[in-house]
C-alpha cells in the first residue's frame, strides 16, 4: 500500500484491522413451479411460494448461532467502505478471534447434529412433500454447504495482502484515501450516536412512572463505557468527556435500588438528563452514520 498522505490517515489505519465473516448454512428452500402449487398433496406448510426442501426448525439453531456472532462481532465493531468488512479496534481483535473460535466450535457441533439426522430428514421429507419430493434437491455431501469463516486483514501499508494489493491501491488512491475519510467520520458518529440512543433510553424509563426494569438498562451502558476507550479510534474528546461523566453517575449504582426507590431513580434520571443535554450539543450537524443491521 502507498503511504498515506497525512500522518491522521496513516494513524485511523494503524488503529485496528479489517475482518470478514461468513457463516453459510445449506438453503432450505427451493423455487417451485406455480401448477405444481395447485396440484400437490405435500403438507401446506412446506409450500410458500417456495418448496421448503427441510423442516425451516431444522436448521433454526444455525441460523440463531450465525445472528449471535454476527451480533458479537458488529457490536464491537465499524462498518468500513469495503463490502463485507468491518474495522475491529486493536483492543478487540484478541477477544474477537477467541469469541469466534467457540462460535465455531459451536456451529460445527450443530452442523455435525444436524448431518447425523440428515437421512431421517430426507425419509420424513419424503413424506411430507408427496408429490413435490425430489431426491435431487438433497445432496450426498451436505456438509460442503456448511461454513463458518472470518479472516483478519491489515491496512496498514507494511502489512499488505493480495487482496488489497499494492498495485490496487496505487490504481486507486485517491478513492482510497476518500473511503478512509468516510470511514473516520462515520466512525465517529456511529459512536456517538450509539452513546447517545442509550442515554436517551435510560433517561426515558427512569423519567417515567414504571418500576420495572430490565437488568441491561443499566447494563448496556456499563458495557458501552468499559469497550469505549478501545472503540474511541477518533480519539473523541468530547464524547470521552460525556461518557466519563456517565461513569461517575453509575458507578456503584443498583438496578435493584433504582427499581425500589423512587427518589433515587429520579435522582440518576435527573443527573444522566445532564449527560444527556452535553450529548445533545455534540450531535449538532454531526455527519449521519451508516450501520450495518445485524440479524
Amino acid at each position: 500500500m502507498t503511504q498515506p498522505n497525512t500522518e491522521q490517515e496513516n494513524d485511523i489505519l494503524k488503529k485496528g484491522t479489517l475482518v470478514y465473516f461468513s457463516a453459510s448454512i445449506w438453503g432450505e428452500t427451493t423455487k417451485i413451479r406455480g401448477k405444481d402449487i395447485l396440484n400437490t398433496d405435500a403438507e401446506t406448510e412446506l409450500i410458500d411460494n417456495v418448496k421448503h426442501k427441510i423442516d425451516k426448525n431444522w436448521l433454526a439453531s444455525l441460523k440463531k448461532l450465525r445472528s449471535r456472532a454476527r451480533e458479537y462481532l458488529y457490536n464491537r465493531a465499524y462498518t468500513f467502505p469495503i463490502p463485507g468488512f468491518i474495522f475491529v479496534p486493536k483492543g478487540n481483535i484478541i477477544k474477537i478471534d477467541d469469541a469466534m473460535n467457540s462460535f465455531e466450535n459451536e456451529f460445527a457441533s450443530l452442523v455435525d447434529s444436524f448431518i447425523g439426522k440428515y437421512p431421517g430428514y430426507i425419509e420424513e421429507m419424503r413424506r411430507r412433500l408427496g408429490s413435490l419430493y425430489n431426491p435431487l434437491d438433497y445432496p450426498p455431501n451436505i456438509r460442503q454447504y456448511f461454513a463458518f469463516t472470518w479472516r483478519f486483514l491489515s491496512l496498514c501499508h507494511e502489512n499488505n495482502t493480495e487482496l488489497l494489493s499494492p498495485e490496487t491501491i496505487r490504481r486507486e488512491e485517491a478513492s482510497f484515501r476518500q473511503m478512509v475519510d468516510e470511514f473516520r467520520n462515520t466512525a465517529s458518529s456511529t459512536l456517538r450516536t450509539a452513546f447517545v440512543e442509550m442515554v436517551n433510553r435510560t433517561v426515558e424509563r427512569l423519567s417515567g412512572e414504571k418500576k420495572i426494569f430490565r437488568d441491561t438498562l443499566i447494563g448496556n451502558i456499563r458495557e458501552f463505557i468499559d469497550g469505549f476507550s478501545t472503540m474511541n479510534i477518533n480519539n473523541d474528546v468530547e464524547l470521552a468527556a460525556a461518557v466519563d461523566r456517565c461513569n461517575k453517575i453509575l458507578a456503584g449504582v443498583s438496578i435493584d435500588v433504582i427499581r425500589s426507590n423512587d427518589q433515587f431513580r429520579h435522582s440518576i434520571a435527573s443527573s444522566i438528563q445532564g449527560v444527556q443535554a452535553q450529548l445533545s450539543t455534540m450531535m449538532v450537524n454531526a455527519p449521519i452514520r451508516k450501520l450495518r443491521k445485524v440479524g
